[in-house]
């Protein structure tokens, strides 16, 4: 072939596509609940899921409709990079073993800056930002507060399963929520480890009822969730 190939930018393209059509799903099916991401990194895709939610509510007051379902942007991050691996599975973990993954690593946009961005891609009231380790930030979610769409990059298994944990446990997963996990073949792909650990632990615990996984980019898979042990009633 004399066309160059950019594994880098199709890998990109089909995150961002799952994002995209993740938002659009949880409107036009109608699930009930905010957007949610944990782990927020460069805030690109933030940026990305941000501007499919702008698009869809511009496209409705084209065609003169009224948006009936208002969702917000809820964004978790530490915004100080990783915290060191301290469950045995992340030591574990081949990506934390050979140095890429460590304390600190991953630390990009502050979060006043992505709060600025994001605002400036959708109304600043429909942004929160959420600065700090999970164990703080996960209890100010209001009780009431339910998510169509969550998307993990959180990439330890103790980060990934204390955020899950929560969100089952605390009946924030809305019935039909879309769940992304950017970081799913990251570790050779062992379930033992990562974020594959963490669902497989989670999904036992609560009886979560998932559809068939859906695989996006080279590390990305979905579910949508049918049900599990706390569900609230829609």
């Amino acid at each position: 072939m004399s066309e160059k190939i950019n594994p880098e930018f199709l890998n990109q393209m089909q995150i961002y596509e799952a994002l995209a059509l993740g938002v659009l799903y949880s409107f036009n099916a109608h699930v009930d609940g905010h957007i949610a991401e944990f782990g927020t990194n460069t805030g690109r895709t933030a940026q990305w899921i941000a501007a499919s939610m702008h698009e869809y509510e511009q496209r409705l007051q084209s065609k003169g409709l009224e948006l009936n379902d208002i969702k917000s942007l809820h964004l978790f991050d530490s915004f100080q990079g990783m915290p060191e691996a301290q469950h045995e599975a992340d030591k574990a973990s081949p990506d934390v073993v050979n140095g890429t993954w460590g304390a600190g690593a991953l630390k990009t946009m502050s979060a006043d800056k992505l709060y600025s961005t994001v605002s400036k891609i959708i109304d600043a009231k429909k942004v929160l930002v959420f600065e700090g380790f999970y164990s703080t930030t996960l209890p100010m979610i209001p009780n009431e507060s339910r998510y169509s769409m969550i998307h993990m990059d959180s990439t330890l298994y103790l980060s990934t399963f204390e955020v899950l944990d929560y969100l089952f446990g605390h009946g924030h997963v809305a019935e039909g929520a879309l769940i992304l996990f950017k970081g799913w073949n990251a570790n050779r792909a062992r379930n033992s480890v990562g974020e594959r650990r963490a669902w497989l632990e989670v999904g036992e615990k609560y009886d979560i009822i998932p559809s068939d996984p859906a695989y996006f980019a080279w590390q990305g898979v979905k579910f949508f969730i049918h049900g599990y042990r706390g569900m609230p009633s829609s």
